[in-house]
């Protein structure tokens, strides 16, 4: 059992902040293990539909705009953190979806998402 919980926390440092599937995809673990952990272990909680460490939120670079969803947890799903990295380094929405080999629209969703979250302003191409 202490492995499950270390093998938990050790995740949740290097991704600050998943979803329940990410956590149990990530870590092997059965959803009862988890909820287990999740629900009795100090220093797991759940908040704004993200696992992450207790104390997380407090230096999170995000914490101001974080209100029903954690930016961490929709920035770990592969498409939306990529898209995200991608348009911070200069690169236009055409660009993107040529080196991901993903449509257009595709992109243009995940960067709509993006800025729900309030990630982006003003318009990118």
């Amino acid at each position: 059992m202490p492995e499950n919980l270390e093998l938990i926390k050790s995740t949740l440092d290097e991704e600050k902040a998943l979803s329940f599937t990410d956590l149990k995809e990530m870590t092997g673990l059965c959803n009862g293990v988890l909820q287990h952990h999740i629900h009795n272990s100090e220093g797991i909680v759940k908040k704004r539909g993200a696992v992450l460490q207790e104390g997380a939120c407090e230096d999170c670079e995000f914490r101001s705009i974080c209100e029903d969803s954690c930016v961490h947890k929709e920035l770990n799903k592969e498409s939306t953190g990529t898209v995200y990295k991608l348009l911070k380094e200069g690169l236009s929405q055409a660009d993107i979806a040529r080196r991901l080999d993903l449509s257009r629209a595709t992109v243009h969703y995940h960067v709509e998402k993006l800025r729900d979250m309030d990630l982006l302003q003003g318009r990118t191409q």
